[in-house]
């Protein structure tokens, strides 16, 4: 007699699943983080605002698309929540660091190291979230 197919347990899922997982969450995030510049661009575009508030809108947007990475990659893997999203986080800071120096010219000032360290931040706390979330009952 055959024996039934059973589900894959977390022990089953190798390395390849994980850099998977946070691959995955790392584009999410990298996408998330651009649309929402975009958008706030075009809000800043319709509704001049002070120069002041767009490092700040930035760094918001930084930490909102990096808690989302977290969150993403650690969800289906549901274990080392820091470490798989900190993991996650880095492409994230490869693509808003190379952003800035295109934009910049090649200079990065306090405020980048600012939304790397936030970002760092808010990617491990994604990942703390998306262990420590209940499952469902179906």
């Amino acid at each position: 007699m055959p024996q039934p197919k059973r589900r894959q347990t977390q022990e089953d899922k190798g390395i390849k699943y994980i850099i998977t997982k946070i691959l995955i969450g790392s584009v999410l995030g990298i996408a998330l983080f651009f649309i929402l510049l975009s958008l706030a661009a075009l809000v800043i575009l319709k509704n001049p605002l002070d120069s002041k508030i767009l490092p700040i809108i930035t760094l918001f947007i930084s930490a909102l698309s990096a808690f989302a990475a977290g969150f993403i990659s650690v969800r289906p893997i549901r274990k080392n929540g820091i470490l798989m999203g900190v993991c996650s986080s880095l492409p994230l800071i490869i693509a808003v660091c190379a952003a800035i120096l295109f934009e910049s010219g090649g200079s990065v000032g306090v405020m980048t190291a600012v939304a790397v360290v936030v970002m760092l931040v808010c990617a491990a706390i994604g990942g703390i979230a998306a262990v420590n979330m209940k499952k469902r009952n179906k």
